[in-house]
């Protein structure tokens, strides 16, 4: 067990760095070095593709500064304060009446009353509010504060990977070919690789093809995390709700979008700016159609 959590510690310190190192590896790449070289003939698209990529890029890195920055914790003063006495002896009472605190659960860990969907996370070793799951890339939990920044940045994140994707691809045609040909054989990377310890593929082609890899696995996966979560999003439920087939806090789908988003979620959803969420995260009513069921 002891090996686990070490294993489980060492992943969300090396998962961040390994996605920080990838965004500025790919960053610099495709803005540096694919995009002037492939367009270097037409100053104005190479104009149009810089700024397009440069737009998404920001928003990939403001939504993951975001994802990381704001904690979805629950902290003690959320949840008690302290009685009108002044000696440091003084007591601590629930901030909510025993009818609204039905459905509350005691968090051993945290020594604390932990509302509906709060769940305690060994990872973080902290309570999160509506907890969705603990994202190893971002090295945080993501809960009810963090996850319109977590969606955000997963459509930012496959926006950046499949631009750059084609752009590279198109970079690499010199050297492999079409991808969309007999010559698909040759973008296989034990291919590739004999191909260059056989001095026919120089040493950059290679490296672009691997970093090429990176970014269809990045498409392929975000996108895949991306409807996951858009899902359980407009359902209005979190991994464990669905899980468990829990759907008591189920709402219309636009105020299920709202919840995570706020009232002006178009917006945020297109700008990675901070607004503010209707929900406090603590309290949560049951959907009128399961109370009138």
């Amino acid at each position: 067990m002891t090996n686990k959590w070490a294993i489980f510690s060492f992943m969300n310190l090396a998962a961040p760095i390994y996605c920080i190192i990838m965004q500025v590896v790919v960053g610099s790449v495709t803005y540096f070095m694919c995009i002037p070289t492939i367009y270097r003939n037409d100053d104005q698209t190479q104009f149009w593709h810089r700024a397009c990529f440069l737009i998404f890029f920001i928003g990939l890195v403001v939504n993951y500064i975001l994802c990381f920055v704001t904690r979805s914790t629950l902290k003690r003063n959320q949840v008690i304060q302290p009685t009108k006495r002044d000696d440091s002896s003084a007591t601590v009472l629930p901030m909510y009446s025993s009818e609204s605190m039905k459905e509350w659960t005691y968090c051993t860990l945290c020594r604390l009353d932990s509302p509906p969907r709060c769940y305690h996370c060994p990872i973080c070793n902290e309570c999160v509010l509506k907890r969705i799951s603990h994202c190893f890339f971002v090295g945080r939990c993501i809960g009810h504060f963090n996850h319109r920044y977590y969606i955000s940045f997963l459509i930012y994140t496959v926006i950046v990977a499949f631009y750059s994707l084609i752009l590279y691809l198109n970079y690499l045609h010199d050297d492999f070919g079409s991808p969309f040909s007999l010559n698909i054989i040759s973008f296989l990377y034990p291919i590739a690789l004999g191909q260059f310890f056989l001095g026919k593929t120089p040493l950059d082609s290679l490296l672009l093809l691997t970093l090429t890899y990176q970014c269809l696995m990045y498409t392929v996966g975000c996108t895949f995390l991306f409807f996951q979560a858009w899902f359980q999003l407009t359902n209005g439920q979190t991994p464990h709700e669905t899980h468990n087939k829990i759907s008591i806090y189920k709402y219309t789908m636009k105020e299920n979008i709202q919840i995570v988003f706020g009232r002006k979620w178009l917006l945020a959803l297109i700008l990675p700016w901070p607004t503010a969420l209707p929900k406090d995260g603590i309290t949560w009513e049951v959907s009128n159609f399961t109370k009138n069921l």
